[in-house]
């Protein structure tokens, strides 16, 4: 899995330099059909405001993708050395602990102690209560909110950042919660 994902990052890298060296360009009625074209109201543009939200797109598809693939370098960095990340702590951004990066499924801090505090559904620090401020997918403290402003951080063992703990692609360095789980899991 983690070879194919790494072809993939490659593979998008390349075409992404190879579409920045040609004139090739994404619009957005490339990006819509027809009815949502008109639906939007963007038929209603004149050819020189559609020619400013085309170069827009362009420009702004081309840095979405670049920050996507050095997001997955980070990632795969981060899934060769999820071993060092046993035993750190996850902190909220508000200062909350919320659990220690552990495969013991009874530790007491353990975040895969699904009866302790940390590893709950319905505990009120667990980043696994969906409908808590710190699980919920619409929360800016949340790790599973993939737009989060404010994603909890992992820390060392001395308090040092080590990276933050989210499914938002533009923050970093992040740690996937979902691969750190599987990581964990499969221990």
């Amino acid at each position: 899995m983690k070879k194919a994902f790494f072809i993939f990052a490659m593979i998008s890298a390349t075409v992404l330099f190879a579409l920045a060296q040609t004139n090739f360009s994404l619009t957005v009625k490339k990006l819509m059909t027809p009815e949502e074209f008109k639906a939007s109201g963007l038929s209603k543009l004149s050819d020189e405001e559609l020619a400013k939200l085309d170069a827009w797109v362009q420009k702004h598809s081309l840095q979405v993708a670049q920050i996507a693939a050095q997001q997955e370098s980070v990632g795969s960095r981060y899934t060769r050395s999820f071993n060092q990340l046993e035993g750190c702590y996850i902190v909220a951004d508000d200062g909350k602990f919320l659990g220690i990066i552990s495969s013991n499924v009874i530790a007491a801090k353990s975040i895969l102690n699904d009866i302790g505090k940390h590893g709950s559904v319905i505990s009120s620090v667990s980043i696994f209560n969906r409908i808590g401020k710190y699980g919920s997918n619409i929360s800016s403290l949340s790790p599973f909110n993939e737009i989060a402003s404010k994603p909890p951080k992992i820390l060392n063992k001395e308090g040092k950042f080590v990276a933050y703990l989210t499914t938002n692609l533009l923050k970093t360095p992040r740690v996937d919660l979902h691969a750190l789980i599987g990581w964990l899991k499969s221990k």
